[in-house]
């Protein structure tokens, strides 16, 4: 790439892999999940899932942020 040889790079330990991955849901265990809440959970759940806001994000949340068009 840079042409650049770099002899002390040889001698270093490359990180490892993680043994588990993150567990994913589906599309239907996350439909399955938000079905069983309502009122102001459900509200949140479905902003940070669909909306793809982050927590604090929709902790902040006013009303004057929404947009209804």
């Amino acid at each position: 790439m840079l042409g650049i040889e770099l002899p002390w790079l040889e001698n270093l330990t490359r990180a490892k892999k993680p043994q588990r991955l993150p567990v994913v849901l589906t599309v239907a265990e996350v439909k399955a999940v938000l079905v069983r809440l309502d009122g102001r959970n459900a509200l949140m759940a479905n902003l940070l899932y669909g909306a793809g806001l982050r927590l604090m994000e929709v902790l902040r949340l006013r009303v004057k942020d929404l947009d209804s068009g």
